[in-house]
């Protein structure tokens, strides 16, 4: 905890260096709406009122709760919560195998715990290609994490010598998991409540669970931006800085659009994944005409110097206009290597033009190379 808090201390700082070198004026307190062109800003010493011509909303998001038995409970843990806790407990049980759920799984395992994760859908990572979903479940069971697929949290409850009992059905079947502690990881809900959304004339999303936004940032109020998990769009932090370059771009003058078709995901479980493109799942939907190639890890001279031979690269391409459309890689340096992929898919390139160009050796990024060769069968390094 210490060293996580020690890298970002050193990340704050630098930023607010950067801040003072570009001279942006930082105040910190609470900002309240006065008019439509107003603010007030609070806090113990400062009293400020600044007025604006434009204004980006950046109020970010917090952990989201299921309405269920025992779930508002203080001693309930968040996802911010479990990145603050300076002791390791025994056990904990985490209510939500997606993202957030499965990389806190990972870590608190590592650090000893015995951890169950509770999934309401069939599959961890539901959103993620299947055969990644399958390492990771595989490499959840070797390290001795307790999977619940398909499973429904019903209540959380707490024993007479204070453990959490959270009641569970699997399939029909009635479950007690026990551990010390317990926590939410079912997704964030944008801050919107604080806001004073209808005297700036912004609008929410049809959801009502977001700003709504155009593809400039724009809300209904040509004057007010909206950036980040506050719009309710992606909620990832690359996502929300590249929403804080269009919108500042836009104020400036430029007319770039923000674009969501190639947002990469970087998912930091035992072994790492990343996806950028569509999934198989995604082309079977889509009734696309698609083809695929794979390459283990296993076979890659640098993973097997590392010891880290679990996963490989999958890229999916068109069958007719041979372009690469998504690729999903899950092994060592995974989400290192994503932006390969990433480059491929926009800038248009087939396979025969991607599979020209020279990978350096050895390097995991090999395994790209090889997979890209495998969609044809002509992979070099495995059969």
């Amino acid at each position: 905890m210490q060293r996580k808090n020690e890298v970002v201390d050193t990340l704050v700082s630098g930023i607010e260096h950067l801040m003072e070198v570009h001279q942006i004026e930082y105040i910190n307190g609470k900002a309240e709406v006065q008019d439509i062109e107003t603010l007030t800003v609070k806090n113990k010493s400062i009293d400020a009122t600044i007025k604006f011509e434009k204004l980006i909303i950046a109020a970010g998001s917090k952990p989201a709760i299921l309405p269920i038995e025992g779930a508002d409970g203080e001693d309930i843990l968040t996802s911010q919560d479990l990145l603050e806790l300076t002791e390791v407990p025994s056990s904990i049980t985490i209510i939500g195998g997606g993202v957030i759920g499965m990389e806190f799984a990972f870590i608190y395992n590592a650090l000893g715990a015995k951890v169950n994760v509770v999934e309401y859908f069939p599959q961890i990572l539901n959103t993620m290609d299947e055969d990644a979903a399958d390492i990771i479940r595989e490499s959840a069971a070797q390290r001795g994490i307790n999977l619940y697929e398909g499973a429904k949290a019903l209540s959380i409850k707490t024993a007479l010598d204070g453990t959490k009992i959270v009641e569970i059905d699997e399939n029909n079947q009635t479950k007690y998991l026990i551990s010390e502690k317990v926590a939410m990881a079912v997704g964030r809900k944008a801050n919107l409540e604080s806001l004073d959304l209808e005297m700036l004339k912004v609008e929410l999303n049809e959801k009502r669970n977001g700003i709504s936004v155009d593809a400039h940032m724009r809300t209904s109020n040509p004057n007010v931006y909206a950036i980040g998990d506050i719009t309710n769009k992606i909620q990832l932090a690359h996502v929300a800085s590249h929403q804080g370059i269009i919108a500042a771009d836009h104020i400036n003058g430029m007319q770039d659009e923000m674009c969501y078709d190639l947002v990469p995901s970087a998912i930091f479980t035992m072994p790492e994944i990343g996806h950028v493109g569509l999934t198989e799942k995604d082309a079977v939907s889509q009734k696309l005409d698609y083809i695929i190639g794979k390459f283990p890890l296993m076979a890659n001279g640098k993973a097997q110097a590392m010891g880290e031979t679990e996963g490989f690269v999958k890229l999916i391409a068109g069958k007719e206009t041979r372009k690469i459309i998504g690729g999903t890689i899950v092994g060592v340096h995974a989400t290192d290597m994503l932006s390969t992929i990433s480059n491929i898919i926009a800038s248009g390139l087939t396979i025969d033009k991607a599979a020209h160009v020279i990978y350096a050796h050895p390097t995991t990024a090999e395994s790209i190379h090889e997979a890209l060769l495998s969609i044809d069968g002509r992979g070099i390094h495995f059969a």
